[in-house]
């Protein structure tokens, strides 16, 4: 498996756990090599940017966690 693939696919499953996680149903996820198409069923009682705040801290973690030679290119933690 290719390096850029390798990544797309501990993205997508990194995203996947953040929304279980947080019990938000995800109906359309499309992982892009820069960016992230997605659909989701939430709550009402979390706003659109406490969702997208919350769903990217977490699944950065847990990409980190899951590819850590990314801590090599992403030093501060963010993308």
């Amino acid at each position: 498996m290719m390096q850029k693939e390798k990544i797309k696919v501990f993205c997508r499953v990194a995203i996947e756990e953040a929304y279980k996680k947080h019990k938000i149903e995800i109906l359309i996820i499309k992982v892009l090599e820069e960016h992230v198409h997605l659909i989701v069923d939430c709550p009402r009682i979390l706003s659109d940017a406490q969702l997208i705040q919350i769903i990217e801290g977490l699944s950065a973690y847990i990409l980190f966690k899951l590819y850590p030679k990314l801590r090599l290119r992403y030093p501060r933690g963010n993308f």
